[in-house]
């Protein structure tokens, strides 16, 4: 997994994930989520280059959603 982040000066913090996401990579996606958080903009998620996720991933981002992440993409 890789994320990339996407800072609009006068919008939110994007996040895309591209590749595989699974438990190993969650720990680095929570310090990414929390940094964007820090900076006091909405946080937006794109997960349209996301190829593969299993259940406990999921299951964490359907949670962001409670929490005001967005989620953004092309499809």
């Amino acid at each position: 997994m890789r994320i990339l982040t996407r800072i609009d000066p006068r919008g939110p913090v994007t996040l895309l994930v591209t590749g595989g996401f699974d438990a190993t990579c969650l720990a680095d996606f929570e310090r990414t989520v929390a940094a964007a958080r820090r900076l006091g903009k909405d946080v937006r998620v794109d997960l349209s280059e996301l190829t593969v996720i299993d259940r406990l991933c999921l299951q964490y981002l359907l949670e962001l959603t409670r929490t005001g992440v967005a989620f953004v993409g092309d499809r």
